[in-house]
């Protein structure tokens, strides 16, 4: 999933994680950070400062930029997306800062 951090993004990881109760699925997010770790801290805060509960097990952020090649991840990383996601959700914006 793209733009998990947004306005709209933030409810659908909170919908969809909802929705993987009882199975083995992840939601894997791709944010715009330096690392996963910073990747992973981003959407947990924006969920939280919404109130948004949600299980964290489920939840995979990967550091990325979706305006790069390859979505900005290391080529491993991507192949193994390619392999194993089923859907993608692509909700992110393209904003530019003046």
């Amino acid at each position: 999933m793209t733009g998990g951090t947004g306005s709209l993004g933030v409810q659908l990881v909170h919908q969809i994680c909802s929705e993987l109760d009882g199975t083995t699925a992840r939601l894997v997010c791709l944010v715009r950070a330096k690392d996963d770790p910073a990747a992973r801290t981003r959407l947990l805060e924006v969920l939280s400062a919404r109130d948004l509960k949600v299980d964290g097990s489920r939840l995979v952020a990967l550091a990325a930029d979706v305006s790069q090649d390859r979505l900005g991840l290391k080529s491993h990383v991507y192949d193994d997306l390619v392999k194993s996601v089923k859907t993608v959700v692509h909700v992110s914006l393209f904003t530019v800062l003046r």
